[in-house]
C-alpha cells in the first residue's frame, strides 16, 4: 500500500512541477512579447495600443455592464429627472450635464429628455464607440453632444459654473488625482446643483 501511495504522490508532484514549468514558460513568452512591443512601438505606441484595447474591451462588455447595473443606475438617476436647470436656456426638466469618463456612453438612456451633454474622456478611442451608442440611446437628448478628449483633473474646455449636473460612474477609482477632479467638478457646477 505504501509504495502505491508514494507512486501517486510522486506522479502528482511531477504533474504539478510540469504545470508550474508551463506557467513559467507562458509568462516568459508574454513578457518577451510585451518587451518586443515596447521596443517596436515605443512607449507612446504601447500606450496607444493599450488605450485602443481598453476602448474595444469596454465596448465589448458594455451590454453585460448595463444589465448588471441597470437597477442601481435607475435609482441613482431618478433624482436627476426631478431637477430643473439653473441655466438660462433650458426648460422643462432639461439639464446641462457633464459626464467625466463617459467611455462607451452607458449612461445616455438615463438622462432627462432635451438635456445638453458634454463628455470628457482621456481615451480618444472611446469616441467612435460613444457615437455609435448615441445613435442607439441618445435620440431624446439635445443633438449637439460634445466629446472632449481630456482628463477630469484639468477640464479647461468646460466653463466655470456651466453645468447643472456632473456624472462620474466608475471613474474616481481610475483617475490620477481624485481631489483635483472634485475641485474641477466644483468649478464647473452651477450653485446648488447635482453630483
Amino acid at each position: 500500500m505504501l509504495p502505491s501511495v508514494l507512486g501517486w504522490t510522486a506522479c502528482l508532484l511531477g504533474w504539478a512541477a510540469c504545470l508550474l514549468n508551463w506557467t513559467a514558460c507562458l509568462l516568459g513568452w508574454l513578457l518577451l512579447l510585451v518587451m518586443t512591443l515596447r521596443v517596436a512601438l515605443g512607449p507612446d505606441g504601447v500606450d496607444a495600443l493599450r488605450a485602443r484595447l481598453m476602448a474595444w474591451a469596454m465596448n465589448r462588455f458594455k451590454t453585460q455592464q448595463e444589465q448588471q447595473l441597470a437597477a442601481i443606475k435607475a435609482e441613482l438617476f431618478e433624482e436627476m429627472k426631478q431637477m430643473q436647470s439653473a441655466g438660462p436656456n433650458l426648460k422643462g426638466g432639461s439639464l446641462d450635464i457633464l459626464e467625466i469618463g463617459v467611455g462607451c456612453g452607458t449612461n445616455l438612456q438615463h438622462y432627462p429628455a432635451g438635456s445638453v451633454l458634454t463628455c470628457v474622456d482621456p481615451n480618444i478611442h472611446f469616441q467612435d464607440y460613444f457615437r455609435r451608442t448615441c445613435v442607439e440611446h441618445a435620440a431624446h437628448l439635445h443633438p449637439d453632444i460634445r466629446f472632449v478628449v481630456g482628463h477630469g483633473e484639468d477640464m479647461t474646455a468646460v466653463k466655470d459654473g456651466s453645468v447643472d449636473a456632473v456624472v462620474l460612474t466608475l471613474v474616481l477609482c481610475s483617475v490620477r488625482d481624485p481631489s483635483k477632479v472634485v475641485h474641477e467638478v466644483q468649478r464647473v457646477l452651477r450653485p446648488a446643483c447635482w453630483l
